[in-house]
């Protein structure tokens, strides 16, 4: 479920930025470079999520603890 939010999130950016930015080569590396970072960060925030909030996502689920946090 989360893997599909963060796709859903970066073909919104990705369709977005392409109205605006009219270069494709620019297009193409922001998307992809922004696309490995945040999937770093993500795995990261993950991992102290599930340290940090352990009782909390375990009450609510932890797709809901990462969409109230961010």
């Amino acid at each position: 479920m989360e893997c599909w939010v963060i796709f859903f999130f970066f073909f919104f950016f990705f369709f977005f930025f392409e109205g605006i930015v009219f270069n494709g080569f620019f297009l193409f590396f922001f998307f992809f470079v922004f696309c490995w970072f945040f999937f770093f960060f993500y795995t990261g925030l993950k991992l102290i999520l599930n340290y940090f909030f352990f009782k909390l996502e375990k009450k609510w689920g932890g797709f809901w603890v990462f969409f109230f946090l961010n």
